[in-house]
């Protein structure tokens, strides 16, 4: 049960950063959700646009602590963790 519990944090994490992305997105970019991270990737900004997009994650784990579910929250911050280390990775390419 305990990692049925990290994984739905993890899950959680990474669709609500999708999510976040692609709103910021579709408001803020002329061109399409995919030609646009093509565009950003090129430009080398598609970490900033990924940390933009995780920032829906702060309510999200804000919640999960409130209501004492630690081990989803815990999913959710071992996928801010990776989330750190690709967009790092991102950043020095």
């Amino acid at each position: 049960m305990k990692n049925k519990n990290l994984f739905f944090g993890f899950f959680i994490g990474a669709l609500s950063t999708f999510i976040g992305t692609f709103i910021f997105t579709i408001f803020f970019s002329e061109l399409n959700f995919f030609e646009s991270v093509q565009l950003l990737f090129k430009q080398n900004k598609l970490g900033g646009l990924l940390s933009i997009g995780s920032l829906i994650n702060i309510p999200i784990f804000l919640f999960l602590v409130n209501k004492r579910l630690f081990k989803k929250a815990y999913g959710l911050m071992f996928f801010l963790l990776i989330l750190v280390l690709i967009i790092a990775t991102l950043k020095i390419n």
